[in-house]
């Protein structure tokens, strides 16, 4: 991400194919839900399409914006009466277990359901779990 994020963004478009790929993905997924090589292949095939991995660099811009909108997204979670529920991936290592205690400290009556053991992407680590969990929430 870090390189992808700088002024030379674009030209590492060309050296990102599915092994990358794979290699990222297998660090933020559960320890007993790694995708297949399969998988990988598959989700390199939906990025590949329509050249989408030559903009990836472009599509990183959310990196800043966390920082540059935290406050105002923050008190968007605190303030509204909308119901919410959080489903976390506690075995993330970017947004896991921390992450919803965080959120819990933030955010007054926060609904979080923790998968454990699950990573950054629980709607494909868990389907069930997820359809389970939002499912009882509605």
């Amino acid at each position: 991400q870090k390189l992808l994020l700088s002024p030379f963004g674009r030209i590492f478009t060309y050296f990102i194919g599915s092994k990358q790929l794979g290699r990222s993905l297998r660090k933020v997924f559960g320890t007993e839900t790694k995708p297949s090589h399969r998988e990988i292949n598959e989700f390199w095939s939906l990025i590949e399409e329509q050249e989408g991995n030559r903009i990836i660099h472009k599509l990183l811009h959310y990196v800043g914006d966390r920082k540059v909108h935290a406050d105002r997204w923050i008190d968007a979670l605190k303030t509204n009466r909308i119901p919410k529920m959080l489903i976390n991936g506690t075995a993330d290592p970017v947004s896991g277990g921390h992450m919803a205690d965080k959120y819990e400290e933030e955010v007054p009556q926060s609904n979080v359901v923790r998968l454990e053991g699950i990573g950054h992407y629980p709607h494909l680590e868990a389907p069930e779990r997820v359809l389970r969990a939002t499912m009882e929430f509605f």
